[in-house]
């Protein structure tokens, strides 16, 4: 027999028992990547991309401390409106004097005769009394208060016991600093502002975590990826080593030969080493995001269970412009900011008025030996008194008030400068999103073209094989060509499914796809 007929016929035999084993190739299509040896055992965490999204919201603690942010800033705002509760007010006292007095003659409350002198007097007191006051969104502000007295005093010429009652209607209204809704409820306003603002906050995260978890989920499906070609690349090592063995103890291979396949099967055990760290990493990030507060790492293995498909997304630039700046959550935070400054700044303007407030109380009186007769005293309208008033003042110069509108109305600006500067970052990260995707589409399109172009040229090779013109080392190593290409179409889907999130979160509609295309409610 001839050397090369022999050659050739040492090779296929070879290829034919790598075919039993299941080493190869097939004749008429390329095959499919196998399993790993080191799958995932079947205790493994298997989860879907909505799953995980789900255990993101309810266990992740930066989404809870945004959660207790809102709460915080929704308290803001009940504390505001308060401000214009009725305040009830109760107090009662009781009192004893002993004092050395001159009395001249006189009966004493025990109905003793005294004689002129001094006498040791006791007088005791007791009062109770109870208000109600309020101030209004006008800036006026009431006090009703009802006060009942009694005197029980040892030596008196007076009514003795003596019961006072009084009450008093007491009224303030500002004229200038301090006058109308405008300038009392710009703290309210600030508040719920305040409010919305922390409400879009929390959108903003709760987008940002979510298209975070999903950039996780997708970098450990691509990690396992990686793994199953690196696997199948050191099978590929090992099939041409033991072609090169038995092509040695044959005679149609030098010893370098099998050296150097040696050496590409310890390459790539290695490489599998790099490949299951990775995987393990991704999966510690995966379940990062969604443990609590003492809750520690699972050890077992992590599975997505979502393959890396294709769902086309209409592009429309105009249409994501117009969406971005009527929904993004940064914008209606910043807008409620420029509000903000503009009520601060009114508010300072207001505030270099002078003070000019008129109040006026009305007081009646009532008096008696009784607690019945000195209500029926009060009652009676016959004892009172009122007054009217009108107080003004003024800082010299106005400078505190002056400063604090300047500096109200630079705050004011900057909040106008910050908007204008966000619309123009806003309308930037759509376009570049919307670009973005385009290319990763047509990434797309180029890695299925390479796939389809590696499946060719492995069938090819496989024919040159079979006619005895090519070798097993190259029929191994387009097959690894093909693997590699498979792994780049993937990495260029999954691209395309971040690109296709990462337009979402520019135009602000990212909470809106997760909730219509998975049932997610993110709040």
């Amino acid at each position: 027999m001839r050397p090369d007929r022999a050659c050739r016929t040492g090779v296929l035999a070879c290829l034919a028992w790598l075919g039993a084993t299941g080493g190869l190739v097939a004749q008429e299509s390329v095959p499919a990547l196998e399993a790993p040896p080191d799958s995932p055992p079947g205790d493994a965490l298997r989860v879907s991309l909505a799953d995980y999204l789900r255990r993101v919201l309810s266990g992740n603690i930066g989404a809870e401390v945004d959660r207790l942010t809102v709460d915080a800033a929704r308290e803001e705002v009940v504390r505001a409106v308060a401000a214009f509760d009725p305040t009830l007010t109760a107090s009662g006292s009781r009192g004893k004097l002993r004092a050395n007095q001159f009395v001249a003659t006189a009966v004493s409350a025990a109905f003793l005769q005294t004689t002129t002198g001094f006498h040791v007097n006791e007088t005791n007191t007791m009062s109770l009394s109870g208000g109600l006051s309020q101030r209004f969104a006008t800036g006026t502000e009431y006090s009703v208060n009802y006060t009942q007295s009694r005197t029980h005093s040892e030596f008196s010429s007076d009514l003795n016991p003596r019961f006072a009652p009084r009450a008093v209607l007491s009224l303030s209204q500002p004229l200038l600093a301090g006058l109308g809704a405008g300038q009392n409820k710009a703290d309210l306003r600030l508040a719920r502002n305040s409010r919305r603002s922390a409400v879009h906050d929390l959108e903003k995260s709760m987008a940002a975590l979510l298209a975070d978890a999903e950039r996780r989920y997708w970098d450990l499906v691509l990690a396992r990826e990686n793994l199953e070609v690196k696997d199948q690349s050191l099978r590929l090592a090992e099939d041409l080593l033991e072609i090169n063995r038995r092509k040695f103890e044959v005679g149609v291979a030098a010893e370098l030969d099998v050296v150097t396949a040696e050496a590409g099967v310890a390459s790539q055990r290695e490489g599998i080493i790099i490949a299951r760290n990775e995987v393990r990493g991704a999966e510690e990030r995966l379940l990062a995001l969604t443990l609590g507060p003492g809750v520690p790492f699972p050890e077992g293995a992590v599975l997505p269970t979502d393959p890396a498909e294709l769902t086309e997304v209409p592009v429309d630039l105009a249409r994501s412009l117009g969406r971005a700046l009527s929904g993004r959550a940064e914008l209606a935070s910043a807008l409620l900011a420029e509000d903000s400054a503009r009520l601060t700044e009114r508010k300072s303007r207001q505030a270099m008025l002078p003070s000019l407030n008129l109040t006026g109380s009305l007081t009646e009186n009532g008096l008696g030996r009784g607690s019945g007769s000195s209500e029926e005293s009060l009652e009676s309208g016959r004892f009172h008194d009122w007054s009217v008033s009108l107080e003004f003042s003024m800082p010299w110069g106005l400078n505190a008030g002056k400063a604090a509108y300047r500096k109200g109305r630079v705050a004011r600006r900057q909040a106008e400068l910050r908007t204008a500067t966000l619309r123009v970052s806003i309308e930037q990260e759509v376009r570049g999103a919307v670009r973005n995707l385009q290319a990763v589409r047509e990434r797309v399109e180029a890695t299925r073209a390479a796939v389809r172009l590696a499946g060719e040229k492995l069938r090819g090779e496989q024919k040159k094989f079979e006619a005895g013109l090519s070798t097993a080392y190259n029929v191994l190593q387009f097959q690894e060509d093909l693997a590699d290409a498979r792994s780049r179409e993937t990495r260029a889907v999954v691209d395309y499914r971040l690109a296709v999130t990462a337009l979402y979160q520019s135009e602000g509609s990212l909470l809106d796809h997760y909730r219509e295309e998975m049932g997610i409610v993110a709040r």
